[in-house]
């Protein structure tokens, strides 16, 4: 019998989450603010845009089965 009590880690990890939609919303906004304003400085290289581009991807990634 499972115990209602007893969360898995996922779950709990969820319901973390849940909790944090504004808090996540400002910092994806500040990151890029951040990601805007750094731009210039790296000239536009491919280099900055590949480690974006990475970043992004493991984002979206662990998100969407998040969702």
């Amino acid at each position: 019998m499972i115990l209602l009590s007893k969360k898995n880690l996922f779950n709990r990890f969820s319901d973390w989450a849940v909790c944090f939609n504004a808090g996540a919303f400002i910092g994806a906004a500040l990151l890029v603010v951040v990601w805007v304003t750094t731009k210039p400085f790296f000239k536009f290289s491919e280099v900055w845009q590949m480690f974006i581009s990475r970043g992004m991807t493991i984002i979206i990634f662990l998100m969407v089965f998040l969702i």
